[in-house]
């Protein structure tokens, strides 16, 4: 899927998911897609410690100004390789997070 793709389906509200792209060193993913007529930015970070996972959510107007932003982190277990709470593989726990549609007011996070 090009880029102007993925552009038209975030102008279409009825669209909920979008893309998810990852850096190639792994450690930044960024899910973004529509909830409603908002757009909804996931960006998951992993630590330079690659002990912790980090979840900014930030929700944009028509305008694309930010009218909501939480942040949230998760423990890796030793090998960097899973989620501790829930044993997935990183970028399978980041898809899953992003495209389920639980971003706001979980467990664990604050306003940005």
């Amino acid at each position: 899927m090009s880029n102007q793709d993925n552009d038209d389906r975030l102008s279409n509200p009825s669209i909920l998911k979008s893309r998810f792209n990852e850096t190639e060193d792994g450690k930044r993913f960024l899910g973004i897609h529509r909830r409603g007529q908002h757009k909804v930015e996931n960006e998951y970070v992993v630590g330079d410690d690659r002990e912790t996972l980090y979840l900014t959510t930030r929700r944009y107007d028509e305008e694309g100004e930010v009218i909501e932003g939480t942040s949230q982190e998760w423990g890796l277990t030793e090998d960097s390789k899973h989620v501790a709470e829930s044993g997935e593989p990183i970028k399978v726990f980041c898809q899953s997070d992003h495209f389920s549609g639980e971003f706001f007011g979980l467990a664990g996070g604050g306003v940005e």
